[in-house]
């Protein structure tokens, strides 16, 4: 067997992986020297992939009609017939397809052109909602696009690491195992967390902030009007690069750090820390994921965190606002447009230019695509319940388990037709009407 390479399915680190035969035959995984962003660092979770990829698969298409009968093997030409009878059958927007961060870009981008472009329905949304709709509409309302302005290699040269609603040693702990190098080489380097739980990387950080849940965007506001008050903002780059300032300011203006503190549960020296370190380092990078996405102010906290990055022009050698994603892909996917309102590229449904670049490219008649998004998921519910869309199409991923309000969506479940597309009998399974078995890591090449 010759040596392959490949990327990690677990985080969003991404790290590159080499997968080889030892000399008894056994198929094994150790990390790629080579890969640019993580050179063969790896953390204990794709070590033992070889052997549970044949756990529970899915072993053929599987179908039934009625979903109280059994499940029967057919072949895949009767499935795709199953498939286009049925969306022959419906109205674009009776069609709903829920898709994945672990699919490949060329995965997501497959499907989507399937959906917007030639079903005609903007009814597709991914997994990404649970988790990077905040940190999608934060990077949007901030820079007009969404992504990360920064990459690994920003960490080797930083001083300042904020880690806000984030337990990077166990989620992403190669990102996090390179924080701790950057300080080791630079003992002045300063790791600041931000949680309301005494995490491992808590553990491991200068300055422990036991915020109050659910307040992140007030801390970030009262940093901001403490940034403004001492005068210690960057105005060239505001006046050359932003827009809103003022709208900004008098927002922050209602938390000076005495009522921030009492409203976050912390003490203000914390609030005039998290200032100074904004302010006088040479370069801050602010890592945050879950804790600050999925919250009913998600978006705003977002931006809170972004607008102290863009007050103090902490962009590019200065600083960078990076959002860590769960996912091996969900990058990738909102890259090509997998969310409701996205088309490739970051272009977007209700941009007519975006439209007509994509209807010509992908060689449609003009009016094809659709100018308004699809709606979310979770708001999918109550049309499936009702009757108004007939079929979901779940690829890569299992919402009987992660979805928000969970005995409604079984509910929605067992009142629509239900493809799945998994590698694995998942228990989105349980209410599918059609099973197709999928590749999974490892056996495509993407």
């Amino acid at each position: 067997m010759e040596k392959i390479t490949a990327q990690c399915p677990y985080c969003g680190v991404g790290c590159g992986l080499e997968i080889f035969e030892d000399k008894k035959g056994r198929i094994k995984i150790k990390g790629d020297k080579e890969h640019p962003a993580t050179k063969g660092d790896l953390c204990l979770k794709p070590i033992p992939l070889p052997k549970v990829m044949d756990i529970g698969r899915v072993p053929a298409p599987l179908y039934r009609e009625n979903k109280r009968d059994k499940f029967r093997e057919i072949t895949w030409e009767e499935a795709i017939k199953i498939i286009a009878q049925k969306l022959k059958e419906n109205q674009p927007d009776e069609n709903y397809f829920y898709i994945s961060g672990q699919l490949t870009t060329e995965d997501s981008y497959v499907i989507n052109k399937f959906v917007k472009g030639f079903i005609g329905t903007n009814n597709i949304d991914a997994n990404s909602r649970l988790c990077m709709a905040s940190a999608v509409m934060g990077y949007k309302m901030a820079f007009g696009s969404d992504g990360p302005p920064g990459s690994y290699e920003d960490i080797d040269d930083a001083d300042a690491f904020v880690f806000a609603g984030s337990n990077a040693a166990w989620t992403h702990p190669v990102l996090f195992k390179r924080v701790l190098n950057r300080r080791k080489e630079y003992p002045e380097a300063k790791i600041i967390v931000i949680d309301p739980v005494y995490t491992a990387t808590a553990e491991k950080a200068d300055i422990w902030i036991d915020i109050k849940p659910g307040t992140d965007t007030v801390l970030f506001n009262s940093i901001l009007y403490l940034l403004n008050k001492k005068g210690w903002l960057d105005y060239e780059f505001i006046g050359k690069h932003t827009e809103g300032f003022s709208q900004a300011i008098k927002e922050a203006e209602k938390y000076p750090p005495e009522i921030a503190a009492k409203i976050c549960e912390i003490k203000p020296s914390l609030i005039y820390k998290l200032a100074e370190i904004y302010a006088f380092s040479k370069k801050v990078i602010s890592f945050w994921t879950m804790g600050f996405n999925q919250s009913s102010n998600g978006t705003m906290k977002n931006l809170a965190l972004i607008n102290v990055h863009l007050a103090t022009g902490r962009i590019n050698e200065k600083g960078c606002p990076f959002s860590l994603t769960g996912q091996p892909n969900a990058m990738g996917g909102r890259e090509v447009g997998y969310l409701v309102n996205g088309l490739p590229g970051y272009r977007d449904v209700r941009n007519p230019e975006d439209k007509a670049f994509m209807e010509k490219f992908w060689g449609l008649p003009e009016g094809s695509i659709k100018d308004k998004p699809g709606i979310t998921i979770v708001e999918a519910m109550d049309s499936m319940i009702n009757g108004d869309i007939k079929l979901l199409w779940i690829v890569c991923t299992n919402p009987a388990v992660t979805m928000p309000n969970l005995n409604k969506f079984w509910r929605a479940l067992r009142n629509t037709f239900v493809i799945v597309q998994d590698a694995y009998l998942t228990d989105s399974v349980d209410y599918a009407n059609l099973v197709l078995p999928a590749s999974q890591w490892g056996e495509k090449e993407g």
